[in-house]
């Protein structure tokens, strides 16, 4: 996890497939724990636009880690990072860039 955080700006380089899927499966359930529990606690209190606030925070600081992630597992196999608009296009874009994050990566260049 810190290293996962402290690589959440470099776009640059290349992630290999095992790494990318260990990485974003452990970020995204400690995410979703939290992200839950401020929505449930925002429903049922007297709270509810701090914890909007929180969820909205929760959503915007996982974006950034998670792309960047996106971009460099993509790099490891040959595509641009702008595929990640992909998923832009509902359900279809993200059927077609999960096959992509799934393909195995490319040799490294010397």
């Amino acid at each position: 996890m810190k290293n996962y955080l402290k690589e959440c700006m470099d776009f640059k380089g290349r992630l290999a497939r095992r790494d990318y899927w260990l990485a974003a499966s452990r970020y995204v359930s400690i995410y979703s724990v939290l992200v839950f529990a401020a929505a449930r606690l925002g429903d049922r209190s007297e709270f509810s636009r701090f914890f909007s606030f929180l969820h909205f925070t929760c959503v915007l600081s996982a974006s950034m880690p998670i792309a960047t992630r996106t971009v460099r597992r993509l790099h490891d196999i040959d595509a641009s990072g702008w595929c990640l608009l992909l998923v832009i296009i509902p359900v279809f874009g993200a059927v077609v860039l999960l096959k992509l994050l799934g393909e195995a990566g490319q040799a490294a260049r010397i």
